[in-house]
């Protein structure tokens, strides 16, 4: 394994450049916690990118549900105006009819 290479997937690890592009960012930030949110920023995109790959692969139907329901509910909010965003996607789906 090279060394710019992540032991757990096929994305490369910064390079040394890139990597002190990001430090340099980090201290321009200022405080603390100007830091850590830009920090959290950087890890944004591939922590979404994450769960919605669990919720196609991961190695459970309990994983994939977990995460496909996470998805969903950070999109679409967990409650609508008129009740619990399931509620609303099976009536939507179903065409309207509850059935209980």
């Amino acid at each position: 394994m090279e060394d710019n290479e992540a032991s757990d997937s096929n994305t490369p690890l910064p390079s040394d450049e890139e990597l002190e592009a990001m430090v340099g960012e980090l201290l321009e930030a200022g405080s603390p916690e100007e830091m850590a949110r830009e920090v959290l920023k950087a890890g944004l995109v591939p922590a979404v990118q994450t769960i919605v790959n669990l919720s196609q692969t991961g190695h459970s139907e309990r994983i994939k549900l977990d995460a496909a329901k996470y998805v969903v509910e950070r999109n679409l909010g967990k409650e609508t105006l008129g009740g619990d965003i399931w509620d609303a996607l099976l009536k939507e789906f179903s065409g309207g009819t509850d059935k209980k």
